[in-house]
């Protein structure tokens, strides 16, 4: 991977906020590791995904072209309102 950072972003939906641009939202910068199939975690996440979802996650374990990748948060941003003006 050339760059293995990426951010997050979690944000409340518009028909949850009074104001379209004062949603509370929430970024992580998060640290990318690649987990490949020859890799001894990938058997048990895909494991999980099969309990989880269903035997059609079974499918994809044998595709060449597909990967899972964990995401490590390094750090966190919460936005909670924007600031109120006094009158």
């Amino acid at each position: 991977m050339h760059h293995p950072m990426l951010s997050v972003l979690f944000i409340r939906g518009e028909s949850q906020a009074r104001r379209e641009f004062a949603r509370k939202r929430g970024t992580d910068a998060c640290k990318v590791d690649e987990i490949g199939g020859d890799q001894p975690d990938f058997a048990g996440i895909m494991n999980q995904f099969e309990e989880t979802h269903g035997q059609f996650m079974n499918m994809p374990r044998g595709f060449h072209d597909f990967h899972l990748f964990r995401l490590v948060p390094e750090h966190a941003t919460y936005v909670g309102a924007l600031p109120r003006h006094s009158s």
